[in-house]
């Protein structure tokens, strides 16, 4: 029996995710004011700020495909909740 070993990047990736979604979006604004006009959602900031940044299509579903497992692991819970605690764990 074999077992699955991710690849280098995908270790990257779960190690990193938060560092890799803020280097995209920014850091998040912490001072609790809901705005008016509604922001777009994470992925589609993700896909938004990789696209601009012109990686490949196969990337961009990379980096969304492992954001959506992080965040379905943890019940739906928003990145911003979420910590170092959580990435190793996950």
């Amino acid at each position: 029996m074999t077992l699955y070993k991710p690849s280098f990047e995908i270790l990257l990736l779960k190690m990193y995710w938060k560092t890799i979604c803020y280097s995209f979006l920014g850091r998040p604004n912490m001072n609790g004011n809901a705005s008016l006009t509604q922001s777009p959602r994470l992925l589609d900031q993700v896909r938004g700020k990789i696209r601009l940044k012109h990686y490949s299509l196969r990337t961009e579903q990379a980096y969304v495909d492992w954001i959506k497992r992080f965040v379905l692991h943890f019940d739906k819970r928003h990145p911003d909740e979420m910590g170092a605690h959580e990435v190793e764990v996950f």
